[in-house]
């Protein structure tokens, strides 16, 4: 059975390192590995997104936000306690970009079937519930390959329609569809909270939740700290809290 790490909270830049620091332990193990975790308020920006394009850099500095840049593509996007974040970490390069979206966006979907709600995908990364996205994602190709998505459960959608800037001209020219700039929370169409959430997403991917090894925790520690030398933190303060690994 596949393994799971459920992180709760925790400051974004440790959360970020982890993404790296989880897909070194799948390529040591040769696992496909998953996270399901929930961040901090931060905003976090793709990694050649300019931030003055896609974030309201002033709303988010009085609202003590802090914005940092993901080695992922992809645009904005808002996290907060009502934001689940969804990894999967292949141990493999994997090519094959349909293939990758296919696979992530398919366990969205399944996710959301298992909760009553029927969805379908959009612009490739985004799954799209009776108009709205529930969920962006984005994906990364090296030595192993990683796709990471968030699924709105209770968000704070007014403060992320207000913080993250859509790119109208990117709908106007046709390259992606309104949905991508239409977010509401699973919330809106269910009776739903992040527990049952999460409950439901560890019955779909059918794996055991387990600890990370220690070694990997000190892994986040220098990736964490090579980072915060590498212009990641965009704007803002973050502090040392480490997420707490839930079992």
């Amino acid at each position: 059975m596949a393994r799971i790490f459920h992180t709760y909270g925790g400051d974004p830049l440790t959360n970020l390192a982890m993404e790296e620091a989880i897909l070194g332990l799948a390529i040591e193990t040769g696992e496909t590995l998953y996270r399901v975790w929930i961040n901090r308020p931060s905003v976090i920006i793709g990694v050649s997104t300019d931030p003055a394009l896609e974030v309201d850099l002033g709303l988010a500095r009085r609202n003590g936000i802090p914005v940092l840049r993901r080695f992922s593509g992809g645009g904005a996007v808002y996290h907060d306690m009502g934001n689940i974040n969804i990894s999967i970490y292949w141990p493999r390069r994997v090519m094959d970009i349909a293939w990758i979206y296919s696979e992530g966006t398919g366990l969205i979907r399944r996710i959301l079937s298992s909760l009553g709600l029927e969805s379908h995908v959009e612009n490739m990364s985004d799954v799209v519930v009776k108009g709205y996205k529930v969920s962006g994602s984005s994906a990364w190709i090296g030595r192993a390959t990683l796709f990471h998505a968030t699924l709105l459960v209770a968000s704070d959608i007014d403060l992320l329609r207000r913080i993250t800037r859509p790119r109208w001209d990117l709908v106007e020219s046709g390259r992606v569809t309104p949905a991508k700039y239409n977010p509401a929370n699973l919330s809106s169409f269910i009776e739903v909270d992040v527990d049952r959430a999460i409950e439901t997403i560890i019955d779909v991917i059918g794996g055991v939740k387990d600890r990370l090894p220690g070694r990997v925790w000190r892994e986040v520690s220098r990736v964490r700290e090579r980072y915060k030398g590498e212009g990641v933190i965009i704007q803002g303060e973050v502090d040392t809290e480490p997420p707490l690994l839930l079992l």
